[in-house]
């Protein structure tokens, strides 16, 4: 039988919103992931800067306060350079604009 083990990645979960964060971060951890939630722009940043190699997807609020939308994934494009996945989930997508501007930082 194949083995199904997990290979453990580290997920960053960046919201403004506690319940939000949680729930991603008990979702990944119940499936053998290490989870890090950040709940700001700063913080954010901060984390990229600080390794970006250990960080194997971004779980992005794209209204994440203060500096949100494009604008945020392009101060972590300057950070990471591309390579770290983005993952985007928001509740409002401003219109086809963005949606394009997002596709060329790489983000699907």
């Amino acid at each position: 039988m194949a083995s199904t083990a997990v290979v453990s990645k580290t997920v960053v979960i960046a919201d403004d919103t506690a319940f939000v964060r949680d729930r991603f971060r008990v979702a990944l951890e119940n499936a053998g992931h290490n989870a890090i939630v950040v709940s700001s722009t700063t913080e954010l940043l901060a984390r990229v800067a600080d390794d970006p190699s250990a960080i194997d997807l971004l779980v992005l609020d794209l209204r994440l306060p203060p500096t949100a939308g494009v604008n945020l994934v392009r101060s972590i494009r300057a950070i990471d350079g591309g390579r770290i996945p983005v993952l985007i989930f928001s509740g409002t997508i401003e219109g086809a604009e963005e949606v394009r501007a997002l596709a060329a930082l790489g983000v699907a």
